[in-house]
Order: structure tokens, then C-alpha cells, then sequence
């Protein structure tokens, strides 16, 4: 285990100490069965109608339970960001009726962007090296896949080198610390999701966070049906249908897609 002064030295002299952060994003003064949500997307694309539909929920579960409905943009990768889809996202959002309850104008819980939170999480990265709960690495990728072939290990990367001076975690960390820190108490996504709670809850109890409840729904599936080779009709996804072609095409914004019960 390298010592505290080692570690420390590996980051910027002013970076806060958690104490700092869990000040700042306090817990919530909500109803004890007040649901916090979030929608997180990625701009890394545009957004789809399965997205709209977890949004419409997310929005209807926290306002219910007189809770609050966020939108997080999940952007840590940002060699892949799409030029125009933050935008896209707000129209989105505004049409469906599905603006967030906080962003960066009304919310005290941001910034509401993961590229602007790089400090926080280099707080809890250094956090985790100081407790020897994560280790630097040298590795090349061959080397992490042959590893993790041979000892049958799981040991997840949490930061990756870069040119950076405030370099951003992985996916799989960032939403970890934000979830926490935004006092999010449900996480409703995609079944996709579902192989990656075991990896999130690993997260958690090593950061020392209480575990956030997920629940996973199932894909959109189109009306029209195809017929396979071997006869039966197989449904295709319409997830992935953009959320402006079903603009374009005359699908109703004062329809909900789905209304959770009471």
C-alpha cells in the first residue's frame, strides 16, 4: 500500500476532502417515500424513443411520491460527444413534457453535467487509494484481459490516464458518486443495465455508500410484427427510434407513453 503522502502528491494540492462534498450535496428535505430519479443520458448520441419513455417514467415515479426528477448528462466520454445532441435532448424533454424538476438554472445538486464534476470525483478516487481499496496500474488493456482471464479477478478501472489536468472517470465510477451525492434514491434504465448491478454495487460498498435501488424495464416493441424464416412473428425493438422522428411523424406529446400506478 503506497503511503498517504504518495498519493496525495498524485493530485492537486486544493482538492476538497470528501467531508467537503457531502456538505454541499446535503441530504434531501423530501417525504420519507419520495422518490429522487434521474435520467442520465449520453451525448454521445441523439436521444431515442426508449429514452423518452424511461424519462416519462422517472418524471412520473418522483413526482407522485412528491419527490424530484433530475436530468444528468453523462458525458465522461468526450471523444465521442455528438455536436447538437444536448440540444436535441432539451427539445426533446420540452415537447414530451418531461423537463427536469433541476438542471444547472434551478437545481442545488450540480452541476448537472459529469465533464463539470471532475474535481469530485478525483476527491473519491484519491479517497479510495488512501483506504488501499484501489490501486495504480500500468497494465496495458492485453494485460487487464489476460489478468483477469487467468486469476478470475474483476477489478474494474475507475480512471484512466489522459492529458488532462482534471482527467474524468469511467462511466461505471462517475455515476456511482453522482447518484450518491444527488441523493438519488431510485434508478429506473434500460434491462441492458441489469448484468452491470453486481459491478454497482461493488462501487458502492467500496466507496462507503448506501446502495441506490434499481429498476430495470423492459424494451419498447413495436406494433408492426416481421415474419422470421421459420414462420412465427418476432417483434422489432423501436427503442432506438429517434425521439425527433416521432416528432416529425405526428406522435402525440399529450399522450403519455406510461403511467406508473399509484
Amino acid at each position: 500500500m503506497l503511503s498517504r503522502d504518495l498519493i496525495d502528491s498524485l493530485f492537486p494540492p486544493d482538492l476538497p476532502e470528501p467531508e467537503h462534498w457531502e456538505q454541499r450535496y446535503p441530504p434531501r428535505d423530501l417525504p420519507g417515500d419520495a422518490k429522487v430519479t434521474r435520467f442520465a443520458p449520453s451525448p454521445t448520441g441523439f436521444l431515442t424513443i426508449g429514452g423518452v419513455f424511461t424519462a416519462t417514467i422517472d418524471a412520473d415515479v418522483a413526482r407522485q411520491s412528491d419527490g424530484v426528477y433530475l436530468v444528468r448528462l453523462e458525458d465522461t466520454d468526450q471523444a465521442r460527444v455528438t455536436e447538437g445532441a444536448e440540444a436535441q435532448f432539451a427539445e426533446a424533454f420540452s415537447y414530451f413534457s418531461i423537463d427536469p424538476d433541476e438542471d444547472d438554472r434551478a437545481g442545488r445538486y450540480g452541476p448537472y453535467s459529469q465533464s463539470a464534476r471532475s474535481q469530485t470525483y478525483l476527491t473519491y478516487v484519491r479517497e479510495l487509494l488512501r483506504q488501499g481499496r484501489a490501486y495504480p496500474c500500468f497494465a496495458t488493456k492485453q494485460d487487464l484481459e489476460e489478468i483477469t482471464a487467468d486469476d478470475n479477478r474483476n477489478d474494474m478501472v475507475i480512471l484512466k490516464s489522459s492529458d488532462q489536468e482534471l482527467p474524468l472517470p469511467t462511466y461505471h465510477f462517475a455515476h456511482a458518486v453522482d447518484d450518491h451525492l444527488m441523493r438519488v434514491t431510485l434508478v429506473i434504465r434500460s434491462d441492458e443495465w441489469l448484468s452491470s448491478v453486481p459491478l454497482h454495487h461493488q462501487l458502492f460498498d467500496a466507496l462507503g455508500f448506501p446502495r441506490v435501488r434499481y429498476a430495470h424495464l423492459a424494451p419498447l416493441m413495436s406494433s408492426s410484427l416481421a415474419m422470421s424464416t421459420s414462420g412465427p412473428a418476432v417483434p422489432h425493438s423501436a427503442s432506438r427510434i429517434g425521439a425527433a422522428s416521432a416528432r416529425s411523424s405526428g406522435i402525440s406529446a399529450s399522450r403519455p407513453l406510461a403511467r406508473p400506478r399509484r
